[in-house]
């Protein structure tokens, strides 16, 4: 149950002190990152700015402690009304949070992920052009974003349709990624294909699917 945007104080501080403790764990394996979501958004919306403050003071006191460790604490956005409905959604937000650890003295990075980028109505690539080298991971995850659809949200599924990712649009964000400055050789930028692995395929399957369709796109986009 932890939880590092939760309302409740002593909980969130709980949740905190266990991943600043786990750090030490990180460290000896060879860890170089250690990745973070907020917890589920209040239920009650006007409750979201006291749990992004929280939230906020979780981040500084684990970013100290990593910044000690030599680990790159990096914070994903999750869709804060869609699907996920973290307490954190938008990538404002996120770099609103990365601005206050600046002024800590610490360092924060951000992972972007297209499926919470298109439910939160973000457009990816002016996200990712707006957090600049506060980007550390970019994730292709189809998403169906029609709110009558069964499958709607954020479900990993396999991309094409019902989702909103295929070749054309990866490629057309790869395109606009290279035009921006974000991929390029000297960024060597970290991009993952999430794919959930169903009974409808194995792992082995889902592999290939995500590393083609990467593949794919990228000839097309260069």
């Amino acid at each position: 149950k932890c939880n590092l945007s939760d309302l409740d104080d002593a909980n969130r501080k709980r949740s905190y002190e266990r991943a600043i403790a786990a750090l030490d764990d990180a460290r000896q394996i060879g860890a170089r990152s250690l990745a973070i979501v907020s917890g589920p958004g209040p239920a009650d919306p006007a409750q979201r700015p006291a749990a992004l403050e929280g939230l906020t003071d979780s981040v500084i006191q684990l970013c100290r402690a990593a910044t000690a460790d030599d680990i790159v604490v990096t914070l994903e956005p999750l869709d804060y009304a869609a699907h996920k409905k973290g307490a954190l959604g938008t990538t404002d937000e996120a770099l609103a949070i990365c601005e206050r650890v600046a002024k800590d003295g610490s360092d924060l990075r951000l992972t972007l992920d297209t499926a919470h980028m298109h439910l939160n109505g973000e457009d990816p690539v002016a996200q990712v052009a707006k957090a600049g080298d506060r980007v550390s991971e970019f994730h292709f995850c189809n998403c169906v974003t029609d709110p009558s659809h069964e499958l709607f949200g954020d479900r990993h599924l396999r991309f094409d349709q019902p989702g909103k990712v295929n070749v054309e649009t990866m490629a057309r964000t790869m395109k606009d990624l290279l035009q921006c400055g974000f991929f390029s050789a000297e960024k060597k930028a970290h991009v993952f294909c999430e794919v959930l692995t169903t009974g409808e395929h194995s792992p082995q399957d889902n592999l290939a699917h995500g590393k083609g369709t990467l593949i794919q796109a990228w000839e097309r986009a260069i």
